[in-house]
């Protein structure tokens, strides 16, 4: 944030441009309330939360993830993201739900791995929402953005053929990801997928493993990690509804894991 403050005056005026030039909306319902478990969190340390500041969404995207974040996670970021998107069993999907949007680093993915789709993202944090809108607007994407919960999302059932996540899982309690899975179930059409992705499984890790991650999780603002990263998802994506469930490590054992569903029935011409 101090750093921001050095280059407020210069970045600010380009920042409120790209809010109210280009295609991708943001809508932000009236009597939102921001649910506990996100509303009382510092996420990754993040002083005062995702919400903390009016410009915290463009802090944590272009300052911590891409510069310091990238240097002490080696890799490509967005190509992994673009791996994720493309586990996904079908290219031709019309309309995309993205949970979880945050400042839209898996949404770009999802608009180059599905160029043809209508793509919806979703989250509570109004920051990382206009930080989306901002990126989305600087390429000329078009995205329809809301303020809300992947729970609770208050869209039509069967309004979308692709429900998707990626690195969301971990900053929620398990009882809130059986619902999100109850969510995308009701949300999807028949014959739609689901396509989910998130830190490594426990039970695929060495107990060293485990510590480290559960050193990261203590020290770095992440309450949920543990019993989000202990679920057995594939199970609670069976019981959400969904069949040919499949989950597994996205190259390394330490990297991504991905969990695919299926909702019975045909999909719509």
């Amino acid at each position: 944030m101090e750093a921001f403050a050095d280059i407020r005056d210069a970045v600010v005026p380009k920042l409120e441009a790209l809010s109210r030039q280009g295609p991708t909306t943001l809508t932000v319902p009236e009597n939102f309330t921001p649910p506990k478990y996100f509303s009382r969190t510092w996420f990754h340390r993040t002083h005062g939360g995702w919400d903390a500041g009016p410009y915290q969404g463009f802090v944590h995207s272009e300052m911590v993830r891409k510069r310091y974040t990238s240097f002490v996670f080696p890799g490509d970021q967005a190509a992994d993201r673009r791996k994720t998107a493309e586990q996904a069993p079908r290219r031709d999907y019309r309309r995309i739900l993205e949970i979880g949007t945050a400042s839209g680093l898996y949404t770009e993915a999802l608009s180059q791995v599905f160029p043809g789709a209508e793509i919806t993202g979703i989250d509570p944090s109004l920051r990382m929402l206009e930080e989306a809108q901002r990126v989305a607007n600087e390429r000329g994407l078009k995205w329809n953005l809301y303020l809300g919960v992947g729970e609770d999302t208050g869209f039509a059932a069967q309004s979308f053929d692709l429900v998707t996540a990626s690195t969301v899982h971990h900053e929620l309690p398990p009882g809130i990801i059986r619902a999100m899975f109850a969510e995308a179930f009701r949300l999807l059409e028949p014959g739609g997928d689901v396509l989910m992705a998130d830190v490594p499984r426990y039970f695929d890790l060495s107990r060293i493993e485990s510590w480290r991650f559960d050193w990261v999780a203590k020290y770095h603002g992440e309450p949920f990690w543990r019993p989000s990263a202990s679920m057995d998802m594939e199970k609670a994506m069976r019981e959400a509804g969904f069949v040919e469930v499949a989950a597994y490590p996205l190259g390394a054992k330490l990297g991504t894991y991905v969990f695919r569903g299926h909702k019975p029935g045909v999909t719509p011409p």
